[in-house]
């Protein structure tokens, strides 16, 4: 008797055991959402019938949202808790094709136009205070730094041998202007290398290296 017992109560574990390791199996299947936090992001693409698209991104408590209609205009929307932004690019007559949002921080966010293969105009969103304003210069900008909110552009070709670089804080708008010597038959931007460390901007021409003090734009960063 008590044989047969042990046999029952051995079969009703083992059916209790094989129940818990099919719901076991079911809950793991099932996709978890965790809420994003400020180092994460999202996104997602709507189409409409008319060949318009909305592609929204969430970054650092933004959403951007680039709605690109019907490949005739594009129209840029940012949304922060209850303030909004809205750029028409075709408005501001800043050339675009594929737009993205390229980095946020507490101070600035940055969006990249890419209006043709590697060429890309750049707009700037000031993140303190109030969400109603923009930063769009009108240069190739030759170098952008994400950590500083500092750009690098070469201004104009003051003589004809040498050029004249602009460092600029987005967050103060302060500049500073240096003059650099290049062989203007030869000068290509492609040729050049710039670099922001420790308030000093390295800059390096065909074969001629120069460091600048920029530590006056940068400091309080």
């Amino acid at each position: 008797m008590y044989l047969l017992k042990d046999k029952v109560d051995v079969k009703y574990l083992f059916q209790v055991r094989w129940i818990l390791l099919i719901l076991l199996a079911l809950t793991s299947c099932i996709t978890k959402k965790k809420p994003l936090g400020d180092g994460q992001k999202s996104s997602q693409i709507i189409h409409s019938d008319d060949s318009s698209w909305t592609y929204s991104e969430y970054r650092k408590g933004i959403e951007v949202a680039f709605k690109n209609c019907n490949n005739r205009n594009f129209i840029v929307n940012v949304q922060r808790n209850n303030e909004s932004l809205q750029l028409n690019l075709n408005e501001l007559h800043i050339p675009w094709k594929t737009p993205e949002l390229t980095w946020v921080n507490q101070e600035m966010m940055c969006i990249t136009t890419w209006w043709s293969g590697p060429f890309a105009e750049f707009i700037f969103i000031p993140l303190e205070g109030k969400l109603n304003t923009y930063i769009f210069l009108d240069h190739p900008l030759d170098f952008v730094d994400s950590t500083t909110n500092t750009v690098v552009y070469t201004d104009r070709i003051t003589d004809r041998n040498s050029i004249q670089l602009t460092v600029e804080q987005l967050v103060s708008r302060k500049r500073l202007v240096f003059q650099f010597p290049v062989d203007s038959s030869s000068y290509n931007t492609e040729n050049q290398f710039i670099k922001i460390k420790d308030g000093i901007l390295n800059v390096r021409i065909e074969k001629i290296h120069k460091r600048f003090d920029i530590s006056s734009l940068v400091s309080a960063i």
